[in-house]
């Protein structure tokens, strides 16, 4: 039996983010019941809207801090598992602390709320980051060259942002606050099975790459648009950064759609309880989706440099997501299909 059959009840946390509203939608697709909290009333009401034809299977709940105690007491009684991707997506914070407390803060919360549906809850699942698993030390670092694997930590960022604190380049305190929060998610689910009675759930966590794809979640204008999708859109579409950034530096990439369905197998599939998976299509420069999107719309998308040599460029990092297929059975999206997709929605909503 899978550890949560079709049919269950699930909690997602911030279900209007961008990967969230692609989980409901993928579990409500293969016949689970869905609560997504939300922060406020409008995000509610999108939702419902968006997912109407799911009738009762689809509910939302207003929690406007996941960080305080006790958040989710009564949201966890009577589901079967837990999706959290809820907390701050922020590269740019000044003080470590802007992104690190409410990280380490949220996944706590909902994790002790946990504890407290021990004897009906099956399995809890944690949204991680690839920047948990590596993060070079600098443009230069040797270790860029490595792949790695789901079983390493990036604790150089976290040892970075206690030395320098709000010093520390943005994106270290935001993979500090990364590895704080899924070590300390870890650390808490062992101190609980070493106790007498042990714990009844599990706990899973997915650390995706660079999250592309096309949005489904409320972005009322383009001017809304935020953290990797707005990136796609300057890089690909808008084409606003020309030379080595196109062309030279890029990193690990996966299709939202792929981590919606990750999250899906990650609840169902037996063999993924106590795992930590990489969930990464594999390596980029963002020159190679300019291509696609430029064949695609010639007129309205720029060339860029397409005389680039892509074996020339260099990757902050790869990561190994092989147990991603062996266990899950994840089979991910071309970057074509992405570049396409994803461009395609931008036209729909009027922004290509």
């Amino acid at each position: 039996m899978p550890a949560v059959p079709p049919g269950s009840k699930i909690l997602l946390t911030g279900a209007n983010g961008f990967a969230a509203v692609w989980i409901a939608r993928e579990l409500l697709d293969n016949g689970f019941s869905v609560c997504g909290t939300v922060r406020s009333e409008v995000a509610a009401a999108y939702l419902r809207g968006l997912f109407k034809d799911f009738g009762a299977r689809f509910k939302t709940a207003i929690v406007e801090d996941i960080t305080k105690e006790g958040a989710f007491d009564t949201l966890v009684q009577g589901v079967d598992a837990v999706i959290h991707t809820a907390g701050p997506v922020n590269n740019t914070a000044v003080e470590p602390d802007e992104v690190i407390k409410p990280t380490v803060d949220g996944v706590q919360s909902i994790l002790r709320s946990a504890l407290k549906a021990r004897n009906t809850l099956k399995r809890v699942v944690v949204m991680s980051s690839s920047s948990a698993v590596f993060m070079p030390a600098s443009y230069d670092d040797p270790k860029m060259h490595e792949v790695w694997d789901d079983n390493t930590w990036s604790d150089n960022t976290v040892e970075a942002v206690r030395t320098l604190g709000r010093d520390a380049m943005g994106p270290y305190k935001y993979a500090a606050a990364k590895v704080l929060a899924e070590r300390g998610a870890w650390e808490l689910v062992q101190r609980e099975k070493a106790k007498e009675g042990g714990l009844e759930w599990d706990l899973v966590t997915l650390c995706p790459s660079y999250v592309f794809g096309p949005p489904a979640h409320d972005v009322p204008a383009l001017a809304k648009l935020k953290g990797s999708s707005k990136d796609f859109y300057d890089h690909v579409v808008k084409v606003d950064i020309q030379g080595p950034t196109l062309t030279s530096f890029g990193y690990a990439w996966v299709d939202v759609r792929d981590v919606a369905r990750a999250f899906a197998l990650a609840v169902t599939v037996p063999e993924a309880a106590g795992e930590r998976f990489n969930v990464s299509a594999g390596p980029f420069v963002w020159q190679q989706f300019v291509d696609f999107v430029h064949k695609q719309y010639p007129k309205e998308v720029p060339a860029g440099e397409p005389s680039y040599k892509l074996e020339e460029s260099v990757y902050f990092a790869k990561f190994n997501a092989e147990k991603s297929h062996e266990i899950l059975g994840l089979k991910y999206r071309s970057m074509e299909e992405t570049a396409k997709d994803t461009a395609a929605e931008f036209k729909n909503r009027g922004w290509l």
